[in-house]
């Protein structure tokens, strides 16, 4: 029946399929058998699909589907995410279907409906926010990556001493009970003494209803404790899981994280094997690498390696320099490198990363790696400057420098200054601060990853209501509505943000 309606609803339209995992190609052979070529995928990242046979079928970002086109929802985790985007795209429920026979409101609950009346036309929410939860269950470190503002700047101010005290879900019990997505860590590591299970253990006697998907970020060096990787493969819930390695071998590691290699190495690949034993199918298992000066040119064997070890999805983000910004306090010294924020910045070497990342993007197609790189490489790093040399001793790499910064902290300026008292339209409307929230450590409420420390309330002073209804919350949610960029987003690295700003950004970068 439900196959029937689709091929009635769809008529002549060109149909997109978004999802490009095992979900899409399953969609994309039901189609094909109702006798409707699918015109390609949609991916946020535009990773092509999961399947070596059907890479040849387009990939297409959100925003350039067709405006006459038909989507159907390919995903197990994010389908009512893929919803609100589309909803944000100007389609309707009558060129939306989701692949499995299950109409796009019968997997929506009465907080669900309600909420997506509220987005982008109430200012105050009746609703409880149920897309995306973002704990910070912990925000220390077992390790000390010589990278590492956030760790650093806690040590710098002596944040990481005495006891950490446990996560309190009491007060957002209601959150917990609706979110989709559960996201466990932010900037600290989750799996230190357990601060993961201190949010997920209770949360099993409900058996994880409501979630699609937990995701957090790790080292990794904790896997081998407490149980973890056991207990991990125990939840009945996809698992999104990011591990942070930055190196290739020991004594890059080393260097970088001051730690074991082999111990991560040796976990990652006990996990890998849990999880096929388990017949976990559904999780993303991915390694990351943030890439500076001392290792971008290990990046393609870092693919390589990726592949050798099982993984699927690499993702890369750079380390460059802000020019407003003053780093002095992160400097540290470990295994003979001596950390500078300032000379190990990516844009300093624009045409060595403009190569390492095209050969690493190339080897990753080759392996059927996912790869994602992050925008900021082509927004903060890229240009037509020469490199300069490395390493340098630190005097002489700032004489050197003194102009090139000159002129950035100047064009850095001019991008502020063009926009002071100027309202920036949003290209596309972010949806999340009605949909998505994020408690920090202390109980700090923002609406969004991206907005951590702009807080709109506190869950220990008041409420968790209070803080999402609260004044900034619902000045910030007008601004949108009104299509204008908050001013609290001026400074974040988010999609909407991004495409909202670029010309000021581009504008700037052109005169450096």
């Amino acid at each position: 029946m439900f196959v029937e309606s689709l091929k009635d609803r769809i008529g002549s339209r060109p149909v997109y399929i978004w999802g490009a995992g095992e979900v899409g190609a399953a969609a994309y052979e039901g189609l094909r058998a109702l006798g409707i070529t699918p015109e390609g995928f949609v991916d946020t990242y535009l990773r092509a699909p999961l399947r070596e046979e059907l890479r040849a079928v387009a990939v297409a970002y959100p925003t350039d589907i067709p405006a006459n086109a038909y989507v159907v929802i390919a995903a197990r985790a994010s389908v009512y995410a893929i919803m609100l985007e589309l909803m944000n795209l100007g389609f309707g429920s009558d060129r939306v279907s989701s692949w499995g026979g299950q109409g796009e409101h019968s997997l929506l609950s009465d907080n669900d409906k309600l909420l997506l009346q509220e987005v982008f036309v109430s200012p105050v929410c009746k609703s409880i926010p149920s897309n995306v939860l973002t704990l910070e269950t912990s925000d220390r470190c077992n390790l000390l990556c010589i990278m590492c503002g956030y760790q650093k700047l806690c040590r710098h101010k002596g944040l990481h001493k005495g006891p950490e005290p446990k996560f309190d879900c009491a007060p957002i019990e209601p959150v917990l009970k609706t979110v989709k997505s559960l996201v466990l860590n932010i900037a600290g590591e989750p799996l230190l003494k357990g601060a993961i299970w201190d949010v997920l253990d209770p949360m099993e006697k409900d058996g994880y209803s409501n979630l699609k998907s937990i995701q957090f970020h790790t080292n990794g060096q904790l896997l081998d404790e407490n149980d973890n990787i056991e207990r991990l493969a125990k939840l009945p819930v996809p698992l999104t899981i990011s591990f942070s390695v930055d190196a290739v071998n020991a004594e890059t590691y080393r260097r970088i994280r001051g730690a074991d290699f082999g111990r991560v190495i040796g976990n990652m690949k006990r996990l890998l094997a849990v999880f096929e034993a388990a017949g976990r199918k559904d999780d993303n298992l991915q390694i990351n690498a943030t890439l500076f000066r001392e290792n971008i040119e290990q990046f393609p064997e870092f693919i390589r390696m990726a592949y050798d070890l099982g993984f699927k999805t690499v993702i890369t983000r750079p380390i460059a320099y802000r020019y407003e910004n003053d780093y002095s306090w992160a400097r540290l010294s470990r295994e003979g490198l001596d950390y500078d924020n300032d000379q190990q910045a990516l844009q300093y070497y624009p045409q060595l990363t403009k190569r390492i990342i095209e050969e690493a993007k190339a080897e990753a197609e080759r392996l059927g790696i996912h790869l994602y790189v992050d925008d900021a490489f082509e927004v903060s790093v890229y240009s037509d400057a020469e490199d300069l040399p490395y390493p340098m001793p630190v005097g002489d790499f700032k004489a050197m420098t003194a102009d090139r910064k000159k002129k950035g902290e100047e064009a850095s300026a001019m991008a502020v200054s063009r926009t002071e008292g100027v309202r920036i339209p949003m290209k596309r409307k972010c949806y999340r601060p009605w949909t998505d929230v994020s408690i920090q450590k202390d109980g700090g409420v923002c609406m969004c990853l991206w907005l951590a420390g702009k807080l709109i309330g506190n869950i220990n002073d008041a409420p968790f209501e209070d803080a999402w209804n609260s004044p900034r919350a619902q000045r910030i949610r007008q601004d949108i509505i009104d299509g204008f960029l908050p001013d609290e987003c001026e400074n974040t690295v988010c999609k909407y943000r991004h495409e909202s700003v670029m010309a000021y950004r581009l504008a700037a970068k052109h005169e450096l």
